[in-house]
């Protein structure tokens, strides 16, 4: 067998890897890609969670008769939420009520804020 019978077996073994090379290159971009949107969803989703937590947490300290101005202890909210409460008397069969609704918002660099909401109705006797 000749030298020059080998060269063209050669140049298909040259191709078929830069082939292979370049599918796989293709793929780990886009498995890159991927991994990355489902990072940023997950931590979206997370602080999310966070907040309607800590909006559910403060209502729930209203109706155990903390005052509306009032705030969580220190250390217990992450300092990217803050919390705000709106105040409003029940109308028709809720008076007697107060219409209680607890945003928590979330500040995060680069991603946006995030606002989640919390409402219910508190007997005005929980707050005398």
């Amino acid at each position: 067998m000749s030298v020059w019978a080998l060269r063209p077996r050669r140049a298909v073994l040259a191709v078929e890897l830069a082939v292979a090379l370049s599918l796989l290159g293709v793929l780990t971009v886009l498995t890159a890609k991927a991994i990355a949107g489902h990072l940023k969803a997950r931590d979206c989703h997370t602080w999310r969670l966070a907040a309607a937590w800590a909006a559910e947490g403060q209502l729930q300290r209203y109706q155990c008769g903390a005052a509306f101005d009032s705030l969580p202890p220190k250390g217990v909210l992450p300092p990217e939420i803050t919390l705000h409460t709106e105040v409003q008397p029940g109308t028709g069969q809720w008076e007697g009520f107060m219409l209680v609704t607890v945003t928590a918002e979330v500040r995060r660099r680069h991603a946006g804020t995030l606002l989640e909401r919390a409402a219910c109705y508190i007997p005005d006797e929980v707050q005398r």
